[in-house]
């Protein structure tokens, strides 16, 4: 019940941020003043600068669809053109080796949701820690911009141009993603038995390991979590949604990581790719014998 309290409260909270965040950004979008002089690192500010350094102090939500410059996106959108994620792989035999991912999106990041008894399989310490979990949302990120109790446009900068150390963000869920994460987009992803496990190996593989076990990292952001220290390293073009996008591809999914720098160009993507397997790519099911 506690759990279930906590997280509608978080839910409500964000939503509130976020949309306070955007009605900010909308303003500033005309090209009015913006007045963040409240802060001491910065003054009154006009045009995409001042919309890039409020979003960065008023939230995490909308940092790099604010700060990446228009030509970089151009550059990939133009690099993209035409081409998709490509074909599904590893697809299932029939419908009984189906097996489900699921995708969250939280407006400036996305985590992948797994069952609990495959990373488990992997990880037994993780079982251990987290007695009676049915789902783990995993996510992957810059450990100090993670883990900061507060925003500032150095934190953010630092974790976009210099590649920095990582952590993973892992979370208990007792309950349906759907459930769990009533106040996010959740986006359901069909893999096969095959591709499950070559993602369940990839995101093990993700976790820094001392001793044969995963590195503890400190309390995580909301309910029953965790962070632990991870692999790889936290730049512009290796961001916590092109992690996701990675895990996915591996999966067989199609999505392409490149095009995958923002939660928005993942979720377009992934939600592309599962159309196109429910339209063409999904098993048949046969009916049954006479």
């Amino acid at each position: 019940m506690r759990n279930s309290y906590l997280t509608s409260r978080i839910g409500l909270a964000g939503a509130r941020r976020r949309r306070k965040v955007l009605c900010h950004l909308k303003k500033l979008s005309t090209g009015t003043e913006c007045n963040v002089s409240h802060h001491p690192s910065t003054r009154a500010l006009r045009g995409p600068f001042c919309v890039c350094i409020s979003a960065i102090l008023k939230g995490r939500s909308t940092v790099l669809e604010s700060c990446l410059k228009p030509w970089l996106i151009l550059l990939l959108s133009l690099l993209g053109a035409g081409c998709g994620g490509g074909d599904w792989r590893y697809l299932p035999g029939s419908p009984a080796q189906e097996r489900t991912l699921y995708l969250v999106n939280h407006g400036w990041h996305t985590g992948v949701v797994l069952p609990a008894a495959a990373l488990e399989a992997r990880l037994a310490e993780i079982g251990r820690d987290f007695a009676g979990a049915r789902f783990y949302e995993v996510g992957w990120g810059d450990q100090a911009f993670y883990q900061a109790e507060e925003i500032g446009a150095g934190l953010v900068l630092r974790a976009l141009l210099w590649p920095s150390a990582s952590v993973i963000h892992l979370v208990a869920l007792p309950v349906p993603p759907q459930h769990y994460f009533w106040h996010s987009e959740v986006l359901a992803i069909p893999v096969s038995e095959y591709g499950l496990a070559q993602l369940m190996d990839q995101v093990s593989a993700s976790f820094r390991r001392s001793g044969g076990g995963p590195v503890y990292a400190g309390r995580g952001l909301y309910g029953n979590s965790a962070f632990y220290r991870a692999e790889g390293r936290y730049h512009l073009f290796n961001t916590c949604n092109t992690w996701v996008a990675r895990v996915l591809a591996g999966a067989g999914v199609p999505v392409r990581p490149a095009l995958a720098l923002t939660a928005g160009g993942l979720m377009r993507q992934a939600r592309a790719a599962a159309a196109d397997y429910r339209c063409c790519a999904a098993p048949a099911i046969m009916p049954p014998p006479r």
